[in-house]
C-alpha cells in the first residue's frame, strides 16, 4: 500500500489520537495524512468539521481510501472563494474563479452586500460577478488540511471556498 502525503485514509482499529491518549478514535475514523516517515509511521490529521486530533500510527494499521478528486476536478469557473483577515477587525474580501490552468487559478475580486448587525459589525455576503479591479492574478492551488481547495492571496491570508454562509464581518474607525 503506498500512502503518501494528502492521501485519505481510515483507521483499521480502535487507535490513541496520540501517544499515551487514554481516549481512542474508533476504527473506521477518516484521517489526512500530512507526513509519511520510511520506517512507516504515518502522521495524519482527523478529518471531522473542526476537529483537529493528531494521530501517529504504523501504515500497517490504516486502509488508504481512494481520495476525492484532485484539487484542479474539485475547482470550476465562476466558484467564489473567501478571504478573512485583519487585527483589531475582521475583514472578509471574496474572489471569483476566472480560469482553472493545470496547478493554479485565475481569479479576480468582487464586491460583497453587507448587513450591519450591531455598531460596526455585522455579516456579508458575495455578489457574484461584481468585479472590481481590473487585475486578475494567478494563484497556485494548494490543499487545506481537511482537504479542501484553497490559494494564497499574499503574505498574510488565504482563500477557501465559500460554503454559501454569511460571513461576519467588523469595522475600525
Amino acid at each position: 500500500m503506498n500512502i503518501k502525503r494528502y492521501d485519505f485514509v481510515t483507521l483499521n482499529e480502535p487507535t490513541p489520537h496520540y501517544v499515551g491518549a487514554p481516549d481512542l478514535l474508533p476504527a473506521g475514523t477518516k484521517l489526512r495524512v500530512w507526513k509519511v516517515q520510511r520506517n512507516g509511521a504515518v502522521w495524519t490529521t482527523v478529518v471531522d468539521g473542526g476537529t483537529n486530533l493528531n494521530c501517529v500510527i504504523h501504515k500497517s494499521k490504516v486502509t488508504k481510501l481512494s481520495g476525492p478528486p484532485t484539487l484542479k476536478e474539485s475547482v470550476k469557473v465562476g466558484d467564489i472563494y473567501v478571504c478573512s483577515w485583519g487585527y483589531g477587525q475582521t475583514n472578509i474580501d471574496y474572489y471569483q474563479i476566472t480560469q482553472v490552468l493545470n496547478a493554479s487559478v485565475k481569479y479576480r475580486s468582487i464586491g460583497g452586500k453587507r448587513t450591519y448587525d450591531g455598531h460596526m459589525n455585522g455579516t456579508t455576503v458575495p455578489i457574484k460577478d461584481s468585479f472590481d479591479g481590473s487585475t486578475e492574478p494567478i494563484a497556485r492551488l494548494r490543499s487545506s488540511s481537511d482537504g479542501r481547495p484553497s490559494f494564497r492571496i499574499n503574505s498574510y491570508s488565504w482563500a477557501y471556498k465559500w460554503d454559501g454562509k454569511p460571513e461576519f464581518f467588523s469595522e475600525w474607525n
